[in-house]
C-alpha cells in the first residue's frame, strides 16, 4: 500500500487502470482501480469522497463474488473514518 505522501502517483495509476479496465470490461480491475482512487482521495484530505468511493468499491468487490482483499478495503475505510472523527463507523 502506498504511503499517504504517494497519493498523487497512486491516483494517476488508479485512473489509468480504471480507463483500461473499463474499456476492456475487466470488472475486478475496475473495482481495484476504484479502491486506489478512493484511497488517494482520502489520503489527500477529501475524506467524504474517499469514504464514498471505498464503500462503493467494497460493495462492488463483493458483487464480483470475490472476497479477496476485503480486509484492505475495510482497513482503509476505518482509517478514513478515523480521520474525520467517525470511529464508530
Amino acid at each position: 500500500m502506498p504511503s499517504a505522501r504517494e497519493w498523487q502517483p497512486a491516483q494517476a495509476h488508479a485512473e489509468a487502470l480504471l480507463a483500461v479496465a473499463t474499456e476492456h470490461g475487466f470488472a475486478r480491475y475496475v473495482v481495484l482501480g476504484a479502491y486506489f482512487r478512493g484511497w488517494a482521495l482520502a489520503a489527500q484530505g477529501q475524506h467524504v469522497e474517499g469514504i464514498t468511493q471505498l464503500r462503493q468499491c467494497l460493495d462492488a468487490w463483493r458483487a464480483t463474488g470475490t472476497e479477496m482483499s476485503t480486509e484492505e478495503v475495510l482497513a482503509q475505510l476505518a482509517e478514513a473514518y478515523g480521520q474525520v472523527g467517525q470511529v464508530a463507523e
